[in-house]
């Protein structure tokens, strides 16, 4: 059977960057949900079920993008979105793309108990007295956030107790104990010492992710330095190499899923026919004249 990507070297079902964009988010999407059959348990010592919700988070933080990017010339909210995006792909690619399976619940755990720790942050301490909220209800929040601490901090405990099981810790608890103690997921080596971490910029190099130094540069809009936020007509050419930035993104995730999940070429196959049969897909695609040619000839080899 030929497959989708075969079909899109013919220039007579091409595509845009956009709808291509889109292609490759419900790729992702089917991709997703057929692993999620197969693990469907979310708990923090199951590598493969827990690792999913990242997959879901850039699945579904891709598929925002799309509707916000097409409907925008907003160079610098698109840029910032593209540095998210390129965030969260690093980080996945880092922490499990690794044949190093010990190093991989490594960086699992603590990348958990970073996010979990940096929750705890956000939300501890109680509430102030507020006179516009009546009290119980003031009470009651500040129970609920309290209730949420003590469960971040249950987690982050099992997470620990993980990471002391493995033989990576038994020799080298001294440097894993201090890793523990920083949250510290993105160390280049296990060692002790100041800098033992990849900056973003390095992440991205390291990942080998198309557009490496524009992600460090898109910072610039995430922050608000930009003046691309200025009215005037953008350059097509400019929101073109966002969309292919991004692009280029979800590919790298689908590449690490289809490897750690071991999808089969024939399991891939089963994905495209789901995306071709895609409501949501087939609406995007309307508007595109190749479209019907498309869904005439896979289903002729079908």
């Amino acid at each position: 059977m030929c497959s989708f990507n075969d079909i899109l070297a013919l220039k007579d079902f091409g595509m845009d960057i956009k709808e291509f964009f889109f292609y490759q988010s419900k790729v992702l999407y089917y991709d997703l949900l057929m692993q999620r059959t197969k693990y469907p348990s979310h708990f923090v010592n199951d590598i493969y079920g827990y690792q999913l919700l990242i997959i879901e988070r850039i699945e579904k933080f891709a598929n925002s993008y799309f509707f916000i990017a097409k409907s925008t010339q907003n160079y610098a909210l698109v840029g910032a979105l593209v540095r998210v995006l390129a965030d969260y792909v690093a980080g996945y690619r880092l922490i499990y793309l690794n044949p190093n399976k010990e190093e991989v619940l490594l960086r699992h755990y603590l990348y958990i108990i970073d996010g979990l720790q940096r929750r705890i942050n956000e939300i501890s301490g109680p509430l102030p007295k507020m006179n516009s909220v009546p009290q119980q209800m003031v009470d009651e929040l500040n129970a609920h956030i309290e209730s949420s601490c003590n469960y971040h901090l249950h987690t982050i405990n099992v997470c620990i107790e993980e990471i002391k099981k493995q033989s990576l810790y038994k020799n080298n608890s001294d440097v894993i104990d201090c890793l523990i103690e920083q949250s510290n997921w993105r160390y280049k080596e296990l060692r002790k010492g100041n800098r033992n971490w990849y900056s973003w910029n390095e992440l991205y190099s390291k990942q080998a992710l198309k557009g490496a130094t524009h992600f460090t540069e898109f910072s610039c809009f995430i922050h608000g330095l930009s003046t691309c936020q200025l009215d005037g007509v953008i350059p097509d050419e400019f929101i073109d190499k966002m969309w292919g930035l991004a692009t280029a993104l979800v590919n790298k995730t689908i590449e690490v899923v289809n490897l750690i999940f071991d999808v089969t070429k024939e399991k891939q196959e089963q994905i495209i026919l789901q995306v071709c049969k895609d409501k949501e897909f087939s609406n995007i695609m309307k508007s595109n004249e190749s479209w019907n040619k498309l869904l005439n000839y896979i289903n002729k080899i079908r």
